[in-house]
């Protein structure tokens, strides 16, 4: 990055390797990276093709380093690298990014939103790395190399199934999801985009048509609503084709290419040959993701059937009383249309008839219209009013409205009957869709609903003033109306738990004391408080329901909350109904004696074991779930405890560890405990070291020279020294040959840096050369000194 004329660098050491992971960018090795780029975000996220390391890096939020300050010109900006995809591994295969992809010299790389798309130069291929999901994916190449003017099978066709030959670049065509990339071999620039094909429905569910008829044609778009060129295929129907019909004329996305944004369109009709429904398909094969699409198609084959009632009209007319119409109810009771040519009077019809209609030339399936020719004859008549109920009783809560019950009013003379009056007395309304004037034969509906005002029993009528012989008609009404009574049992519960726990379940019951259903709008409780119902909607009198409640406290002491019941209770809808809830809620901490521990060992040994004490310092009963050794030298550590239980306030338990290493230095690894306190664990570092002792001789040899026989030397010594950072363990030290005597301030065991002494006389026994040997058995091995002299 040039900032002011200076060059900065963001990546790279200048050294061809692979390190700096998860550090910063600036102090890792890269082995020659073809190509960067950066996203939108501010600082930005710097993309490297890491090419002969076969990975794709991400330097996260890259800045220049200030080197007047030595930190990055962004004060957001971390600079630290990782690896995006690749395993490192010179091959290929997708999967996970990091752990299963793999790449062959990636060339370049260019962002698309959530997408990264990778030139992978020798595996032939373009790869997407999905920056959500973590995974890569290859989306065009079969990895088939060739000359410049080999390796393009598969071109205007699926990607993934055509051929690149060695790409170096790529762009992104703005915004559309398609992109050029650089096929260098092949000495091409190649268009790779999603092909997408856009319907514009996939059902067409037509008008039913009667048969033999055609029903109005419906025209399909099929739109390329993709990035890549939709090729189209032999568009015709599928299902059903003898009672559909695709317009060949009309088809203009049979072996139909679009560009992008381009569409085509074809028109299909409903032709039954057979009554009922009916479907079909329209198959529109192309080369989109997800392959050939399907146009559902539906229909049903009708036909008319006439019906007339009633078959024959009886008119019965009072004298001197206007005409009264009998009405001739004609009805399609066909599934398909109905075509009228005339409606008139038979030939010879008494001239004291004539007849009207409104029915239309066309009448749909099941509709109907008045009037046609039947059998007449008339008389004359009387009205007279009958009701299907002569009483009615209702139950209902004080203050609500009942459901609504039905008289019917049925003119059951011969005349019609005229309506003067409907009205209601005491607690009671009523609604009726009566006409002022009802036709013989005809009926009406007179709905009526309780309201009580008071307790108790309520009465009273339904009255109907018409012009029959017996008006005004009453029809007593009676009406019982009752009260709702909640009561919850008990008024008060109290709980006690662990934060962060739930406790056992309490009940608190809900009964309906009253006379009369009781509503329940809602049950809830407060605070660190759950409630369980199992109550109806509607609870009858006399009866119970339980509501359980679970105590989850959210911080420790004492915890307030109250379950509310609302409902209807007393004649008042929305009353609240509550019971007290009380909860101590306790907090159990583990505390630890050690947080670390530091033995050491020599390799091979075991140090002695230590123990660190768990107490629970806090005020409720702690559960030690349990207690687990990781880390990279976690196999040098073994754990014995009494600490998997609940321990109550105050009490303690033990975990002793021992150690034996299996590795020289720093043996690093924790021990965790598990529990239901505070953060749910404990960690406890270990730290132990591996040693090992390391013996050294001041000399391995001693000449004594010429000495008379039987006449002892001045002593000669050898230092050892233990030169490790482990105590060395002596096993023995041995003096072989007559002709010395040995004397040693060594014990059985020698520390770190510490030394001893071995002191050696000779004493020669005959003449001539004389020669021994010590021999120092210790755990670092055997160590010799020669000894030689000359009797004299």
């Amino acid at each position: 990055e040039v900032i002011g004329g200076t060059i900065y660098t963001v990546a790279g050491t200048g050294r061809l390797g692979f390190s700096g992971e998860n550090g910063p960018a600036t102090g890792a090795d890269l082995y020659l990276p073809y190509g960067v780029s950066v996203d939108t975000s501010s600082p930005p996220n710097l993309i490297i093709t890491d090419s002969f390391n076969h990975r794709i890096r991400k330097v996260a939020a890259v800045s220049p380093i200030n080197p007047k300050t030595n930190k990055p010109f962004d004060a957001r900006a971390t600079n630290v690298i990782t690896t995006l995809a690749g395993t490192g591994d010179q091959a290929m295969a997708d999967g996970t990014a990091t752990v299963q992809a793999q790449f062959n010299r990636p060339w370049s790389a260019a962002l698309d939103k959530t997408n990264l798309y990778v030139a992978d130069y020798l595996n032939q291929r373009v790869r997407r790395i999905d920056l959500t999901a973590g995974t890569v994916t290859t989306v065009a190449g079969q990895s088939v190399a060739g000359s410049p003017s080999a390796g393009l099978l598969g071109d205007v066709g699926p990607a993934d199934a055509a051929e690149v030959n060695s790409p170096r670049g790529l762009s992104m065509l703005g915004d559309s999801g398609a992109m050029l990339v650089a096929d260098s071999f092949n000495g091409r620039i190649r268009w790779l985009g999603v092909t997408q094909a856009g319907i514009q429905r996939t059902q067409i569910n037509f008008d039913p048509t009667n048969l033999a008829g055609l029903s109005q044609a419906q025209s399909v778009t099929v739109s390329s609503a993709g990035s890549g060129l939709l090729v189209m295929g032999a568009v015709d129907l599928g299902a059903d084709r003898d009672n559909f019909y695709l317009n060949p004329a009309k088809n203009a996305c049979a072996q139909a290419r679009l560009e992008p944004g381009s569409s085509c369109s074809f028109e299909v009709a409903f032709q039954p040959r057979a009554l009922g429904g009916h479907t079909g398909s329209v198959v529109i094969p192309n080369d989109a993701i997800g392959g050939a699409q399907l146009v559902t198609l539906t229909g049903r084959g009708t036909a008319s059937l006439v019906r007339l009632s009633p078959p024959a009209v009886a008119i019965h007319q009072p004298a001197n009383a206007p005409p009264t119409p009998a009405i001739v109810t004609l009805t399609n009771n066909g599934d398909g249309l109905l075509h009228i040519t005339s409606i008139g009077l038979d030939q010879g019809t008494s001239p004291g008839f004539s007849q009207s209609n409104n029915c239309p030339s066309v009448m749909t399936a099941h509709s109907s219209c008045t009037s046609q020719s039947v059998p007449l004859t008339g008389s004359l008549a009387q009205s007279m009013a009958s009701f299907s109920r002569q009483s009615m009783t209702f139950t209902q809560n004080l203050g609500s409205a009942s459901a609504t019950e039905t008289i019917m009013l049925v003119n059951t003379g011969q005349a019609p009957l005229h309506l003067s009056a409907i009205h209601e007395e005491g607690d009671f309304s009523q609604t009726n869709n009566c006409p002022m004037v009802l036709a013989p034969g005809a009926s009406c509906a007179i709905g009526v609903t309780f309201m009580p005002t008071n307790l108790g029993e309520r009465d009273g009528y339904v009255v109907v003033a018409d012009d029959s012989v017996d008006s005004p008609q009453r029809i007593p009404v009676l009406g019982i109306s009752t009260m709702a009574r909640a009561r919850l049992g008990p008024s008060r519960l109290n709980f006690s738990q662990n934060v962060g726990a739930s406790s056992a379940q309490q009940t608190v019951t809900l009964s309906n004391t009253g006379d009369g259903p009781l509503t329940i709008f809602g049950i809830a409780a407060t605070g660190d408080f759950k409630a369980l119902p199992h109550c109806p909607a509607l609870l009858l009198p006399g009866i119970t329901c339980p509501i359980g409640i679970v105590f989850t406290p959210q911080a420790s002491g004492v915890r307030h909350g109250s379950l509310v019941v609302t409902d209807d209770a007393n004649a008042a809808p929305g009353s609240q109904d509550t019971a007290r809830l009380d909860g101590v809620a306790y907090q159990p901490v583990a505390t630890l004696s050690a947080t670390a521990l530091t033995p050491g060992a020599n390799l091979g040994a075991s140090a002695g074991p230590q123990a660190v004490t768990v107490t629970n310092t806090g005020d409720g009963a702690l559960t030690v779930r349990a207690i687990v050794i990781n880390g990279a030298a976690a196999g040098d550590y073994r754990q014995s405890s009494d600490c998997l239980r609940t321990l109550q306030p105050g009490a303690s338990c033990t975990v002793t560890v021992g150690f034996t290493p299996q590795g020289y230095g720093l043996r690093a690894a924790s021990l965790t405990l598990y529990d239901d306190g505070p953060g749910g664990s404990q960690a406890i570092a270990l730290r132990g070291t591996g040693t090992a002792a390391r013996a050294l001789l001041s000399s391995g040899f001693l000449n004594f020279g010429g000495q008379g026989v039987g006449n002892p030397t001045a002593p000669q010594n050898i230092v050892l020294f233990n030169a490790g950072n482990g105590a060395l363990s002596i096993g023995g030290i041995k003096l072989s040959g007559g002709d010395f005597t040995m004397s040693s301030s060594c014990g059985t065991t020698l520390a770190a840096g510490a030394s001893c002494a071995i002191s050696i006389t000779f004493l020669p026994q005959g003449t001539g050369a004389r020669s021994g040997v010590v021999t120092l058995t210790d755990s670092a091995g055997t160590q010799r000194i020669t000894l030689s002299g000359v009797g004299t």
